[in-house]
């Protein structure tokens, strides 16, 4: 009688088995030249182009800023020019209700000076030149009307 006969299991072992998986991939370990490295102590410090850009990038950045900041101040002092105008009119009518005419022409040349009072403290001026502002009468009699010019340095 024959002998019955099993399929043929061939176990690894665990070293064989580690072997059949690591034989598919191929490692290297090399030792790198200690100058390759990273290292703080051996990095020579930027370029003059790196240095070039950067001090570029800071001087857009100014600019921008610089420019910014400049707008804001002619704008704040356009706000002064108009608000100073509100006050010189309300000062001239008051004078106005008071007298039947507006002031004289000069009376705008003395900034900081107190010829309108009560109707105004001081007289205001330019904030940025300090000059007077310009006053006229209208029809040639300072009793009929008068205006005041001030320049903007914004339109907008």
């Amino acid at each position: 009688m024959k002998a019955k006969q099993y399929p043929k299991i061939s176990l690894l072992s665990r070293s064989n088995w580690l072997h059949s998986k690591l034989s598919r991939f191929s490692f290297k370990f090399t030792q790198q030249n200690s100058s390759h490295q990273f290292s703080p102590i051996n990095h020579q410090g930027m370029t003059v182009i790196e240095i070039l850009v950067v001090v570029a990038i800071i001087a857009v950045l100014a600019m921008m800023v610089m420019f910014g900041f400049s707008r804001q101040m002619s704008k704040a002092r356009d706000t002064h020019r108009k608000d100073d105008l509100f006050k010189i009119q309300v000062a001239f009518e008051d004078y106005y209700n008071d007298n039947n005419c507006y002031p004289e022409l000069a009376i705008l040349e003395n900034c900081g000076g107190g010829e309108l009072s009560p109707y105004l403290r001081e007289i205001p001026c330019d904030p940025e030149t300090n000059e007077p502002y310009i006053y006229f009468s209208l029809g040639g009699n300072q009793c009929h009307g008068y205006r005041v010019l001030v320049a903007l340095e914004n339109i907008n």
